[in-house]
């Protein structure tokens, strides 16, 4: 069995890049989705924890666990997806700070 290539290009990956945009744009997205920003509170709330955790690795198992169950795929619905993601990106910025 070959082994397969890997093939970049380069332009397309900067399109891409562009496209997704910064995390600062993806949070403002949401913001406007969700209309306000979460609270801590609030976003221990939606990823069903009591208190912030102490790791990011703790931090990102609940975010696991509740996006499982939030995520369109799954049957769950695009809003609840995104009040998660954005209740993980707020916790997240505050263990780093």
């Amino acid at each position: 069995m070959k082994p397969k290539k890997k093939f970049i290009d380069l332009n397309s990956y900067k399109r891409y890049e562009g496209e997704r945009g910064s995390p600062e744009s993806w949070k403002a997205k949401v913001e406007k989705l969700l209309g306000r920003a979460l609270s801590v509170d609030e976003s221990l709330a939606v990823l069903g924890l009591d208190v912030l955790p102490k790791t990011h690795q703790e931090l990102k198992k609940a975010y696991r666990k509740a996006i499982m169950k939030a995520h369109p795929d799954k049957g769950g619905s695009a809003e609840e997806a995104a009040r998660i993601n954005q209740a993980y990106t707020d916790l997240s910025l505050k263990l780093r700070g």
